[in-house]
Order: C-alpha cells, then structure tokens, then sequence
C-alpha cells in the first residue's frame, strides 16, 4: 500500500475546497432552496470534523 506525501494529501483537501466552493457558487446562481444549501454545509463539516479531528486516522487519499 502506497502512502500518500503530505502535498498529495493538500492537493485532495484543496481540491474538494474548490469543488465546494463551485457548488456553492452554482446554487446560489441557480436560486435553490436554502435548505439544499443547508444540507451541502452540513454535509462539508461533517466530513471535515470527521478527517480534521486530533488523534484519529487520517484517510490516505490514493
């Protein structure tokens, strides 16, 4: 098994922030509901609290 340096592992996390970012962007463009909004932020820091959180396992993005 591979493991991935810690510019593959920035790269990934930039990446999604970017990608978030644009799927913000193209709802508040295309006028959707906010509790779709709601729902992508909510699902973004749950994810992140779940990779971010001290003394657990890093996932290793291949």
């Amino acid at each position: 098994m591979a493991v991935a340096s810690f510019e593959q592992i920035a790269g990934k996390i930039f990446d999604g922030a970017i990608s978030f970012l644009a799927l913000i962007l193209q709802m508040r463009r295309r006028h959707i509901s906010q509790p779709a909004h709601l729902l992508s932020v909510a699902l973004f820091t749950d994810f992140w609290s779940e990779t971010m959180r001290p003394g657990t396992p890093k996932p290793v993005f291949i």
